[in-house]
C-alpha cells in the first residue's frame, strides 16, 4: 500500500482543554484543574559490546517523569489542603501520629497501605465535541512537592491564587 493511500481515520486534532481529571483522593481538586502535563517516559539503550563499535539495544526498564498538575486554590484551600494534608502525613514531620492519622490505624492495627497511602487518578481526555474519547489511568500515586502560594496585596488586577502539585506513580495506561 502507498503512502498516499493510507489517509488516518480521523483527522481532527486533540484539543489541549477537552480533558477531566480525577484523583479519587482529593475530590476538591477536580472541579478547579486547570492543566495537568502527561509525563515523559523514556528508556536508556544498553550498549551491547562488539569488536567494530557498541550498538545500542532496549532496555527493559523504563523511566516514568512525574506527573504535575496546576489548580486554582478554592477560597477555603480545601483543595489545597487536601494535598498538604497527604503531604503531612506522609512526611510524618512532627510525630508518627500523623502518619497514623493519614492512614486511619490506631496502633498496632493491620492497615491496608496501598489504599490509604497511595491513590488513583484517571484523566480523561475528550474529543473536539466534547465527547469521551480515552482515559488515561494513574496507579498508586502519591505527591512529591506542592508549590508555595503568593499573597500579594499590591496588585491592581486579581489574580486567583494558583497551585502545583508533582505527583510520582507506578505506572500509568492509556484506555479506550
Amino acid at each position: 500500500m502507498a503512502a498516499i493511500d493510507r489517509q488516518p481515520e480521523n483527522e481532527n486534532y486533540i484539543s489541549p482543554t477537552g480533558f477531566n481529571f480525577v484523583l479519587n483522593r482529593a475530590p476538591h481538586l477536580v472541579y478547579y484543574c486547570q492543566a495537568v502535563t502527561l509525563p515523559t517516559i523514556s528508556m536508556n539503550p544498553i550498549q551491547f559490546a562488539n569488536p567494530v563499535r557498541n550498538i545500542p539495544i532496549p532496555d527493559t526498564k523504563m523511566e516514568f517523569s512525574e506527573l504535575s498538575l496546576r489548580f486554582r486554590v478554592d477560597e477555603d484551600m480545601r483543595n489545597y489542603q487536601e494535598i498538604y494534608d497527604w503531604m503531612i502525613g506522609l512526611g510524618s514531620p512532627n510525630s508518627t501520629n500523623q502518619y497514623a492519622n493519614l492512614v486511619g490505624n490506631p496502633r498496632g492495627k493491620v492497615f491496608d497501605r496501598e489504599s490509604e497511602v497511595y491513590s488513583d487518578a484517571r484523566l480523561t481526555v475528550l474529543t473536539s465535541h466534547k465527547n469521551f474519547n480515552l482515559e488515561i489511568a494513574f496507579k498508586s500515586l502519591f505527591p512529591l512537592s506542592l508549590s508555595p502560594l503568593a499573597f500579594e496585596s499590591t496588585s491592581s488586577d486579581i489574580n486567583y491564587l494558583e497551585a502545583e502539585v508533582s505527583f510520582t506513580y507506578r505506572d500509568f495506561s492509556i484506555e479506550r
